[in-house]
C-alpha cells in the first residue's frame, strides 16, 4: 500500500513542485541580496527562471502520468432512450433574476407620468 502511495507520478509531481518551491526561495533570496546592495530588483535571474520553467514541466508531466486512461464516449448507448426535447433542454440557462422586471416597472412609471402630464384640453382635441 506504501508502494501504491509512492508512484512514480507522485514522485515525479512532487519533484516539480520542490522545484517550484526553490526557484521562488531562490528569487528571495536575491531580492534579498540586492536590497543590501542597494540595487533595484528587476527581474528573476535567468537560472531562477529556468529552474520554474524547468519544474512546471517535471509537475506536469507528474500530474499527467498519475490520471487514468481516457475512456471513449459512447454517444449512441447516452442518448438511446431520450428524445428531441430532451436534447435541447438546458435548465442551466434558464435565467429568472434579469434586469427585464426592473425595465418593465420602468417602463409603467414613464407611461403613468406621461399620462398625468397631459391636460384636459388636449384630450379633449384627441377626442374631436
Amino acid at each position: 500500500q506504501v508502494v501504491k502511495m509512492l508512484s512514480s507520478g507522485t514522485l515525479i509531481t512532487a519533484i516539480g513542485i520542490l522545484l517550484i518551491c526553490h526557484a521562488g526561495y531562490s528569487t528571495l533570496q536575491y531580492r534579498q541580496y540586492l536590497r543590501l546592495v542597494g540595487e533595484d530588483f528587476e527581474r528573476a535571474p535567468s537560472d531562477v527562471l529556468l529552474e520554474c520553467f524547468i519544474g512546471l514541466i517535471v509537475s506536469l508531466v507528474g500530474v499527467m502520468s498519475l490520471a487514468d486512461k481516457l475512456v471513449p464516449i459512447k454517444m449512441a448507448q447516452t442518448f438511446r432512450n431520450k428524445g428531441v426535447d430532451d436534447y435541447h433542454f438546458r435548465p442551466e440557462f434558464q435565467v429568472f433574476n434579469h434586469r427585464g422586471r426592473a425595465l418593465g416597472l420602468l417602463l409603467q412609471a414613464v407611461e403613468g407620468s406621461s399620462s398625468r402630464a397631459r391636460s384636459p384640453a388636449m384630450e379633449s382635441k384627441k377626442a374631436r
